[in-house]
């Protein structure tokens, strides 16, 4: 019998096929060795030779390389695929000098008994614990992102309290601004480092977005956290040398803490009230602990907006509609649309809450568009059901509304719903005209030469004066309700000049608020032309509007213009 494979043997018929497919294997770095029918190792290629050593040398076991683990896996799953005549790939690991490596194999057979072929893992798992390692960390600091949070999260808060800290850096967009983005990055690689001193070792630190950290402490109470919290927010806030000096930076901390099993977004959510609320009242930096009294009412706030915002996507808001009554002979000729928020579980949201919300958060747009659509649309129904309606309709806009684009959406509104530009009045508020008065007067010419009448809401108020009226790009004044509570005193000075200005100007002037028959009576006697107020009615749903005004005589189609 020949002792290996390279010895002559005459009667080996396979012997020039082995030799071929031996010499084709020397080079490649995969590990690879033969054996025969009985397993018996006949060759191995340098790399098997160099990473297994004598376990690969002639006459070894093929399978003496592997692992125990692997060799049972071997017997019961590859052996019996092998005497099938079938071949096996897999991931098997081998002891070697270097230690345990783990393999992708490949067992084939062939004429003259296996072929196994071997890669090592070593380097794909390297790739891979590093994959691993950026989904969970932020590459600039080190730190762990958000995901890497959550991971930790889920196991420390399964076991047990822990509270959490979020970490706002203010200044980062002025540093940017004066000093560059590169000043940022080294801003912020210092502040990981510091924050990682003010830790224990199974604290862990985050980096949640480009202005802010996080930092979850296992086990800690809300007291626990908050002495932590000033410890970060004193290293933090500590001078950082940016635009050629030493400066400190604006550093806001909240603080929030949870029992077992809450969950992070929760707490996450509760932190960045504390943090908005700490932002507001402490504008130099500081630590805010949530409080569940006062930011529970926060985070009602808070949610209500968003049910808002769901609200105005879903066209839910409601329109109500107050009647405008001429002083002088009682006639109903208008109404003004009034829009109204009904949450499905609060009830009525008063409008002083809910529209600043529509402004701040961006809705505005969206939501004005939608009440002049409405608003236009129900007048039309009114005319479908009287057709000698001549009622006009008032519209409130807010200063955000006052771009160009108002002008096409009010004119298409208007020609969708088959009606006159003059049955639609839009309101406007004196202060519209304070920020860009030029662009916001452009935008009213506009509207008011496309036949859309303009009046200015709560005069005597705000921005303007009676000195700058004739400035005003409007028809219409609507005297604010504060003066008629005052008629017999100043109030009644000031609105005899409002009402001999308007008239002098061409404008027509509409009182609000009035509630007394007195009232109207004296408003007339001062040259005022027309009046609103629960005098005549509150805000009323549009099913009630025609009835209200069948009890008034028939009026023009809108204000005359005095």
């Amino acid at each position: 019998m020949c002792q290996d494979d390279t010895a002559t043997c005459p009667a080996d018929p396979g012997r020039n096929a082995r030799e071929l497919a031996h010499r084709q294997v020397e080079h490649t770095t995969d590990l690879v060795w033969f054996a025969g029918a009985d397993d018996v190792v006949l060759h191995a290629n340098p790399a098997a030779r160099d990473v297994l050593g004598c376990l690969v040398e002639h006459g070894q076991n093929a399978f003496a390389p592997f692992t125990v683990a692997s060799r049972a896996v071997v017997e019961t799953e590859v052996k019996p695929r092998l005497a099938g005549g079938q071949n096996w790939e897999g991931e098997l690991s081998v002891s070697s000098p270097h230690g345990t490596i783990p393999l992708s194999v490949v067992i084939t057979t062939v004429p003259y008994g296996i072929a196994l072929a071997g890669r090592d893992l070593r380097a794909r798992e390297r790739i891979d614990a590093m994959t691993r390692h950026d989904a969970l960390h932020d590459r600039l600091t080190g730190l762990r992102n958000r995901n890497g949070l959550v991971s930790a999260a889920e196991v420390v808060l399964a076991q047990g309290r822990a509270a959490v800290l979020v970490v706002h850096v203010e200044d980062l967009a002025v540093v940017s601004l004066v000093s560059g983005p590169q000043t940022v990055d080294t801003t912020m690689r210092e502040l990981a480092k510091r924050l990682r001193r003010c830790l224990r070792d199974d604290d862990v630190a985050a980096r949640l977005d480009d202005n802010d950290l996080a930092v979850l402490l296992p086990g800690d109470t809300a007291d626990d956290a908050t002495a932590v919290g000033h410890r970060v927010l004193d290293a933090l806030a500590a001078d950082h040398f940016w635009l050629e000096r030493t400066r400190p930076l604006t550093i806001h901390v909240a603080v929030v803490a949870g029992p077992a099993r809450t969950r992070l977004p929760d707490l996450l959510r509760r932190a960045e009230i504390a943090l908005n609320d700490g932002r507001r009242t402490m504008p130099g930096g500081g630590v805010t602990t949530y409080d569940t009294d006062v930011h529970d009412a926060l985070a009602e706030v808070a949610q209500l907006r968003f049910d808002l915002a769901d609200a105005v996507e879903a066209g839910h808001l409601d329109l109500v509609y107050q009647p405008l009554v001429s002083l002088t002979d009682t006639t109903m000729y208008g109404v003004e649309a009034l829009a109204r928020w009904n949450h499905p579980a609060r009830g009525p949201i008063s409008p002083d809450v809910f529209v600043p919300w529509l402004e701040d958060d961006g809705l505005i747009q969206t939501a004005g568009a939608w009440i002049i659509d409405q608003a236009l649309r129900q007048l039309a129904i009114w005319d479908a059901a009287a057709p000698a309606n001549n009622l006009t309709v008032n519209v409130n806009v807010s200063g955000h509304q006052l771009t160009p684009e108002l002008v096409d959406l009010a004119t298409d509104a208007l020609h969708r719903h088959g009606l006159e530009p003059q049955r639609l009045t839009l309101e406007i508020t004196e202060s519209v005209l304070a920020n860009d008065p030029l662009a916001a007067i452009n935008v009213l010419d506009g509207l008011r030469q496309a036949g859309i009448s303009i009046a200015v809401d709560d005069f005597g108020t705000g921005y303007s004066s009676l000195a700058s009226l004739h400035r005003l790009p409007a028809d219409i004044l609507k005297i604010d309700r504060s003066f008629i509570r005052d008629l017999d005193g100043t109030g009644g000075v000031l609105i005899k000049l409002m009402c001999q200005l308007a008239n002098t100007l061409g404008m027509t002037t509409v009182a609000e608020g009035i509630e007394e028959s007195a009232q109207a009576i004296a408003l007339r006697r001062y040259g005022c032309n027309h009046g609103q107020g629960y005098l005549w009615a509150r805000p009323l749903p549009a099913s009630e509007i025609l009835d209200q005004r069948n009890h008034h005589h028939t009026a023009p189609a809108r204000p005359a213009t005095v």
